[in-house]
């Protein structure tokens, strides 16, 4: 990650984030309820495209995990390519892998939503490592530039949150006047970062967090402790 020289800032929030991201460490957040509603309001006659997450066991060593990814891969590429495909968008290599794609037609999409989890089915334990989901194509968010703000990044964190820069995600950060900018290297990306680190299950992507996102604040009390609204 990168960033460039001292700024003042403005607004705590952005400080707050950049000591997150520059250290991985920072000062406790008290619990607050948070206002988000839990589930998405789903439009199936639009949901054309399917995302499909390939992860691997924590259990294993780095490079296991690495090849668990890597192995499978060609695996749900193959399956697609037995459908009409509209687009099709891959985020970076890593221990968890994204899949976007988007289909002509809404029945090719559900034939292959059924598909993978047929296949993850006939796995071995263990179970759940490729998880096929539905969106839209606005919801997926290719329609925005890679890019989150100071604000989505508090959007989708709770009291409970640990530092959403624990990731191997490439994150570029920019500071403008007294305000940071996170650079991701494409939206795939970004929609990997937010299926692991969004708290919100309204917001685990970027189309989904640039429709339903609640702005909310960092307030730092007298002992250093920051409080979320």
């Amino acid at each position: 990650m990168a960033s460039s020289s001292k700024t003042t800032f403005k607004s705590g929030a952005a400080q707050f984030l950049v000591n997150q991201c520059k250290n991985h460490t920072s000062s406790p957040i008290i619990p607050k309820k948070s206002s988000v509603p839990a589930t998405i309001p789903m439009e199936r006659q639009s949901n054309t495209c399917v995302s499909v997450i390939l992860k691997s066991s924590r259990r294993n060593y780095r490079q296991v995990r690495l090849a668990s990814v890597v192995n499978r891969m060609p695996m749900v590429e193959q399956l697609a390519r037995s459908y009409s495909i509209k687009v099709v968008h891959k985020s970076s290599p890593g221990k968890q892998v994204r899949l976007d794609y988007c289909f002509h037609l809404q029945t090719e999409a559900r034939m292959f939503h059924e598909t993978v989890l047929n296949m993850e089915q006939s796995r071995f334990p263990p179970k759940h490592l490729s998880i096929p989901l539905f969106f839209s194509e606005s919801e997926l968010g290719y329609q925005h530039q890679p890019v989150l703000t100071e604000h989505d990044l508090l959007a989708i964190q709770d009291p409970d949150s640990g530092n959403v820069f624990r990731t191997s995600i490439k994150i570029r950060m920019e500071q403008v006047g007294g305000t940071v900018a996170f650079h991701f290297e494409s939206v795939a990306d970004i929609n990997k970062f937010l299926f692991s680190q969004s708290s919100a299950r309204n917001m685990t992507t970027l189309g989904l967090l640039k429709r339903n996102m609640v702005p909310k604040k960092l307030v730092a009390d007298e002992e250093g402790y920051f409080r979320l609204f």
